[in-house]
């Protein structure tokens, strides 16, 4: 049995926020504030209805469309995020 990576590829939201406009969400934090603390000026965020799932499949198609590996070449696919499509939520006992 043998595994190989043969091509990575990522797909960012289009949706872009800045520090400015968590700042104008959130009035007690300052723009300059956010940034040292983070240090992150601006990040991608999904719009709503946009998952994880979504980002991984237009990533996928990248590796196709420029020609690094054809959908039959794939054995198995291992997607791993801190933000799941959905979450499980357990009843109460």
């Amino acid at each position: 049995m043998k595994a190989v990576i043969r091509s990575i590829a990522y797909h960012l939201p289009e949706k872009i926020s800045t520090s400015a406009d968590l700042a104008a969400e959130f009035p007690d934090w300052s723009v300059s504030s956010i940034e040292n603390k983070v240090g992150i000026r601006a990040r991608h965020v999904v719009v709503d209805g946009e998952c994880a799932s979504d980002l991984a499949v237009a990533a996928a198609q990248k590796l196709f469309d420029r020609g690094s590996v054809k959908p039959s070449d794939i054995d198995f696919l291992l997607l791993c995020t801190q933000s799941p499509d959905y979450l499980l939520l357990l009843p109460p006992r």
